[in-house]
């Protein structure tokens, strides 16, 4: 398998981060100081682009998406020597996801690559719910719980029963279905900007065999399709923006594919 974005160690270092951040401590990555106000900030959406050079390439190899995952990190940040002013671990959102996406092909004879890309938190203050960006029904309703819900809760919004051994473990990476990586492939303009929303499916909240964290990812909608195309339950769409709206965690429901 050819890496077309070679995985740097602090993209490793990130990923172990998470896995191994000690209980009750994962809250503090999802906010950051606001300095202006000296208030907390928790943090709503993420953004990331495919470099045109790798989009190139796989479209030039006429590959398609075969695995999407989104994998939990953390990151740290290091005070340069000297530096005066507050703790940047507090200053910046320190939770920091990583996408990563196989594209391969039926056809004989072709590699699979894998990329492997950091989203960005997006920092500005918008209205929520703005015309044209956020959709309604389902999305709305679980960007609102992340929103809304008590800090002290958010340890458990990643953590699970595995059926597998019976033991509570955290939740390190969502991955998508055959039926999703369809829509990818068929609906979605993987050369604009890909969105995470972060939410929360309150029916799972109580669940202990369940996650009750739930991405959303934000997509361009190829210009060639209708206005009117739409999947209840997998896909909402909003003027040229679709949301794929289910994924599985791992651990509990990790991919057999």
């Amino acid at each position: 398998m050819e890496a077309l974005t070679t995985p740097t160690q602090t993209l490793i270092d990130d990923t172990t981060r998470w896995k191994e951040e000690d209980l009750l401590q994962l809250v503090k990555h999802f906010h950051r100081l606001n300095q202006d106000t000296e208030q907390y900030d928790r943090v709503k959406e993420y953004t990331l682009t495919i470099p045109s050079e790798v989009l190139q390439q796989i479209q030039a190899d006429a590959l398609e998406v075969t695995s999407f995952q989104l994998r939990m990190g953390i990151k740290k940040y290091t005070k340069i020597n000297g530096a005066v002013g507050k703790n940047p671990n507090k200053t910046h959102f320190t939770f920091a996801p990583k996408l990563e996406i196989k594209f391969g092909s039926s056809e004989k004879n072709k590699t699979e690559e894998v990329i492997l890309l950091e989203f960005e938190p997006v920092t500005e203050i918008t209205p929520r719910f703005q015309s044209g960006q956020v959709p309604y029904e389902y999305k709305r309703a679980v960007t609102t719980n992340w929103e809304e819900i008590d800090n002290t809760l958010i340890d458990d919004l990643f953590i699970v029963r595995d059926p597998a051994d019976n033991q509570v473990k955290r939740v390190e990476f969502f991955w998508v279905d055959k039926t999703g990586r369809t829509f990818i492939n068929d609906v979605c303009d993987l050369n604009q900007p890909i969105s995470l929303y972060m939410g929360v499916d309150m029916n799972k909240f109580h669940s202990k065999s369940e996650v009750s964290f739930t991405p959303v990812f934000g997509f361009t909608k190829k210009p060639q399709l209708a206005e009117g195309f739409r999947m209840m339950g997998v896909i909402e769409t909003r003027g040229d923006r679709v949301f794929l709206e289910y994924s599985s965690p791992c651990p509990s429901t990790c991919p057999q594919e």
